[in-house]
């Protein structure tokens, strides 16, 4: 009997589930359809403080969104279920810490030491009723950006104009390689700028 008690203790053991931390640290807006880390924290956060009472599976689904939206709601913020900047900064009083720029403590802030430009958006929590977003604007670096709060859309600096169109049959090998990988980084910027527009009509329908 001794035996068999002891192997049922090891086998609860094994099979208890390692707790995720409750801590939250600020790294980027997290909405719907995100997955990882940050949105196990997030729910962790949550499930602490009684929003929350599903599996914590790392998966911003329905869930969660609605989770962070009577959590919004309790603090006076717009209920989108949208964990933004202004989101995370109301969880200031139930042990989260908003974070600095990066900083090494031997050397100066992380987000200084490199430009190498992207394209971000900010979103903003409309109290009220369906409103415009911030357009998109370059960052130093993605550091930056992710500090800032900001959505990213594509490396390099922002660019809204339309690409211009060239005859192909007039320019060398490499000049086609290089227009190749300026409508690529077009095709990413005209898909995250979708993405967006389908996000804004989520939120209208929302309201309604």
């Amino acid at each position: 009997m001794v035996t068999k008690t002891k192997t049922t203790n090891v086998k609860a053991v094994a099979n208890q589930v390692k707790p995720v931390k409750a801590s939250l640290s600020y790294k980027q807006t997290l909405r719907p359809g995100y997955t990882g880390d940050s949105v196990s924290e997030l729910q962790a956060k949550l499930q602490s403080l009684g929003y929350y009472n599903l599996k914590i599976d790392g998966k911003y689904g329905p869930g969660t969104r609605a989770a962070v939206a009577r959590f919004q709601a309790a603090k006076g913020l717009s209920a989108d279920g949208i964990a933004g900047n202004n989101t995370f900064a109301a969880f200031s009083n139930t042990g989260f810490t908003l974070p600095p720029v990066n900083t090494d403590n031997d050397g100066p802030a992380v987000c200084t030491l490199e430009y190498a430009p992207v394209c971000g958006q900010k979103t903003v929590n409309c109290v009220t009723e369906p409103c415009d977003q911030p357009q998109p604007e370059t960052f130093g670096n993605k550091c930056q950006l992710r500090t800032s709060g900001a959505k990213y859309l594509y490396d390099g600096k922002c660019d809204t104009t339309k690409p211009v169109d060239v005859d192909e049959d007039t320019l060398s090998d490499e000049e086609k390689k290089e227009l190749i990988e300026k409508l690529e980084k077009e095709i990413e910027r005209l898909e995250n700028y979708i993405e967006e527009i389908e996000e804004k009509i989520e939120r209208i329908e929302d309201s309604l």
